[in-house]
């Protein structure tokens, strides 16, 4: 299942730097507990983001090779489900 963002009265990657102001290029999951990777790409002139909960989700919406073209933010667990994502569970709680 992909988890797409859609923040309520802002544009998704106005909501994405408010909580992370340096994304990275490269998908590396935080290291903080209570924080989750999302994945922003432009396609047709629209910033679409979404949550990746594991590295077979990461291959799944960027494939095999390097994802260039792409930012990767860290965002609060919280701020996730505020702005209407239904997180998945898993034993790991959905953590890679």
């Amino acid at each position: 299942m992909r988890h797409l963002l859609q923040p309520a009265n802002e544009s998704v990657l106005t909501w994405l730097i408010r909580r992370d102001p340096e994304p990275l290029t490269l998908p590396i999951f935080p290291d903080d507990p209570e924080s989750r990777l999302v994945v922003a790409h432009l396609l047709n002139g629209k910033c679409y983001a979404e949550l990746v909960p594991d590295a077979k989700h990461l291959v799944a919406i960027c494939g095999d090779d390097l994802p260039l073209g792409r930012l990767f933010f860290h965002v609060k667990t919280v701020d996730l489900v505020d702005a209407g994502i239904t997180l998945p569970t898993s034993a790991n709680g959905g953590r890679p």
